[in-house]
């Protein structure tokens, strides 16, 4: 198998300069330690070995984790771990993000990418291109690439990951008193970027909620982290295909990321100049700091750029930023400027990304929350991902729901859990909206179809975009509370 694994992650100094991640074979003779209680120790394990390892190795721990099957541990039907919350990610060589339309432009820059970009199409569909792949992390300490094609080859495991924040826990997957945890359980995306004067096709991950507790043989609880990694050739992937990995070790305001990723370009260093290819995500929920934050992070180097916070004490009080939506403003290149994102005080944030440089990238609207979401006096967290539609009239219209589903107890509810909404908002691109008595309200009844079915209706109110700045509706049935929370990703349908 050709699993490759970090085991320190990259590092940005307060002056910008990048140590680069550790990256090797997931092989023992590469796991860093002079002795095999070191070795042990980068897995997981405290100074007391547990009995259930006795007399093993770390050689012996990781051939399992490989796949091998070693007596005296945990027995597994496969070595693919459950799959949860992490989304797969297909990367096609037939997928085409738009940048060769940039050769049409008279902009020098515009030309040369765009006219390269077309290229670099006809190299992944032409023969001996990348194959199809479905990317997927998973409860195995590992992140996944699957052949997709119609080959021979299709369905096998071409490359796996290890986030080194995968690896401080990744040892109790072999105690045949195993209790379920979290390892690389978070969104990916992926996108074409440029750089190093070539294009290349880029995967991003997240760990989720991996490594949120304590393991049973750990001497402390882990990190959550992000990680990137060049894709564009997955047979031939190897230690250099691992771009990056920002960790919560070395990141204080990184908690645990559920959001899921963006790939963008931005705005380049100089005006007029070709753009940056970039990862932008939420901070996440704990981390150290407990501020929300958007980070920005060079696509290939994993430097980051900028970690963009609300002022205020008051906002960093076991908050995070979730699910964001990258926009373009104020150019028609497809060049982000503008971003969106929710955090877990219910506040919906506006970030202005468009100067060439990074100092100048600012919480839009004077610091202010561009929405406010709260029932009452309860906050209401936002969790949901953010659908964008341009309109009505200019503007933009943003869509998302409440509520929270990650902690212990948030599958526990009664008539007296708070009440979550599906928003509807309109930023006028020139003030804030406030809170929810600048909406319209809706709301949802229950009836019984023809066929007998139990149907629900919500009304329609008419909103009026010249006093109002959108819509709500509480997600409460006939005046009766049920614990219903939006954490799914809303989706504009047009039809009848």
């Amino acid at each position: 198998r050709r699993i490759y694994m970090a085991t320190e992650p990259t590092a940005t100094s307060n002056d910008g300069t990048v140590t680069a991640a550790k990256v090797a074979e997931f092989l023992a003779t590469n796991i860093p330690g002079r002795d095999d209680n070191e070795k042990l120790a980068v897995m997981g394990f405290s100074a007391s070995i547990p009995e259930w390892f006795a007399g093993k190795t770390s050689t012996n721990l990781v051939n399992y984790l490989r796949g091998a099957p070693i007596s005296g541990l945990r027995t597994r039907s496969t070595p693919l771990g459950d799959i949860v919350n992490s989304t797969t990610e297909i990367v096609s060589n037939r997928d085409d993000y738009g940048y060769a339309t940039w050769s049409t432009y008279s902009t020098t820059w515009k030309q040369a990418l765009g006219t390269s970009y077309r290229t670099f199409l006809e190299g992944k569909r032409g023969t001996g291109g990348p194959p199809t792949m479905v990317y997927v992390g998973a409860n195995d300490g590992m992140m996944h690439g699957f052949n997709a094609s119609d080959s021979p080859s299709g369905g096998n495991e071409e490359l796996a990951f290890v986030p080194s924040t995968s690896l401080q826990h990744i040892g109790e997957l072999a105690n045949p008193k195993y209790g379920h945890r979290y390892y690389v359980d978070g969104p990916l995306t992926s996108s074409d970027v440029y750089y190093g004067n070539d294009w290349h096709t880029v995967l991003v991950g997240t760990t989720g909620g991996g490594g949120a507790s304590q393991a049973p043989n750990a001497a402390a609880a882990g990190n959550g982290s992000v990680f990137a990694l060049d894709v564009g050739n997955p047979s031939g992937f190897d230690a250099s295909k691992v771009l990056w990995e920002v960790s919560g070790q070395t990141e204080s305001d990184l908690g645990f990321v559920l959001g899921k990723p963006s790939i963008v370009p931005l705005t380049g260093t100089a005006a007029g100049a070709q753009p940056r290819f970039v990862a932008l995500f939420g901070n996440g929920v704990n981390s150290t700091s407990g501020k929300a934050a958007l980070y920005v992070v060079d696509i290939q180097t994993g430097q980051v750029l900028r970690k963009i916070s609300p002022a205020g004490s008051g906002y960093a009080n076991r908050n995070g930023l979730i699910n964001i939506a990258p926009v373009a403003l104020k150019n028609n290149d497809g060049i982000t400027d503008t971003v969106y994102g929710g955090d877990m005080q219910g506040n919906l944030w506006k970030f202005d990304l468009s100067d060439t440089n990074p100092a100048n990238w600012k919480v839009a609207l004077d610091g202010a929350p561009l929405f406010t979401a709260k029932r009452g006096e309860a906050q209401q967290p936002i969790m949901s991902g953010i659908e964008v539609s341009s309109g009505p009239g200019g503007g933009v219209s943003l869509f998302f729901g409440t509520g929270q589903y990650f902690a212990a107890d948030d599958n526990q509810v009664s008539s007296t859990s708070p009440v979550q909404t599906l928003y509807g908002v309109w930023d006028d691109l020139r003030t804030a909206i406030g809170g929810r008595a600048n909406l319209v309200e809706q709301t949802i009844s229950s009836t019984t179809s023809s066929g007998g079915y139990d149907i629900r209706n919500v009304s329609r109110n008419n909103v009026s975009y010249t006093t109002s700045r959108g819509w709500y509706v509480d997600l409460v049935v006939d005046g009766t509370v049920e614990g219903e929370r939006f954490v799914g990703n809303p989706n504009i349908q047009n039809g009848s």
